[in-house]
C-alpha cells in the first residue's frame, strides 16, 4: 500500500455521470 501512497486518484462525484463514465470504460465503481 505504501508504494501507491502518492498515486493520483481521479475522483468523480457520485451520480449518473460517474456511473456512465465507469460503464463506458468497463471499470468497477
Amino acid at each position: 500500500m505504501r508504494q501507491h501512497a502518492d498515486n493520483p486518484v481521479h475522483w468523480h462525484q457520485w451520480g449518473p455521470d460517474a456511473l456512465a463514465w465507469a460503464r463506458e470504460r468497463d471499470v468497477p465503481v
